[in-house]
């Protein structure tokens, strides 16, 4: 495998005109290369028939200490963040009812945020007693609330070669082959848990496991 390419799914690739090559299912989250593309006949969030155009996205990551350095300094904590952040581009469907929850989950936020805005612009030009500008510091907080609900996938960790993903549907996530499949149960006594295999001998490493190992090892 040549450096900086994907490693090949274990499992055969999904049957579809996409690649399916460099995606995996882990528990709740969707493993994805650098690179891979996903489906967009099918909706990410509830897994019924996509409509209208893909979704573009890139998400972005990074490491959840540096967003201690917001109690520092707001704008230190965006230059570091912005610095030291990684991102994936990815496309994906949607269909029509979900991308609606997604707008109105969406403007709701901007409308909170406008209104904020407004707020302070108030308190500056009229009132000045401070009262407003503080319901406007509530209603950002809402906005933002609002904003962070509104997202569609949410990246749990993004580095050069892969990002782990949450917010998928089941029926879209299993779409693809697990990145570490389970141990299969020994047929009967004495027989190898799985096609080709032998038990180890006392002493000798168990092949599964080396296997086990490889691939945690590729993925991370």
């Amino acid at each position: 495998m040549q450096p900086g390419t994907a490693p090949a799914p274990w499992g055969p690739t999904p049957p579809s005109s996409w690649s399916g090559y460099g995606v995996w299912h882990d528990g709740d989250l969707l493993v994805v290369a650098q690179g891979a593309r996903l489906p967009t006949h099918m909706c990410v969030k509830c897994g019924s028939v996509a409509g209208g155009s893909p979704e573009r996205k890139t998400l972005r990551w990074h490491e959840p200490w540096i967003a201690l350095l917001v109690l520092l300094s707001p704008l230190i904590y965006v230059i570091v963040a912005i610095a030291a952040s990684k991102s994936i581009r990815i496309a994906f469907g949607l269909c029509a009812a979900c991308r609606a929850r997604h707008l109105t989950k969406l403007y709701v936020g901007l409308g909170f945020i406008a209104a904020t805005v407004l707020c302070v612009a108030l308190d500056i030009a009229v009132v000045r007693i401070g009262l407003v500008a503080l319901a406007g510091t509530v209603l950002l907080l809402v906005g933002v609330v609002w904003l962070v609900v509104a997202r569609l996938l949410v990246p749990t960790r993004i580095d050069d070669r892969y990002a782990t993903i949450r917010g998928c549907a089941p029926a879209f996530r299993t779409l693809f082959p697990p990145a570490v499949p389970p141990r299969p149960a020994p047929l009967a006594h004495g027989q190898p848990p799985y096609p080709g295999a032998a038990y180890p001998q006392p002493g000798q490493p168990d092949p599964y496991e080396q296997r086990l190992d490889d691939e945690l090892r590729r993925l991370g």
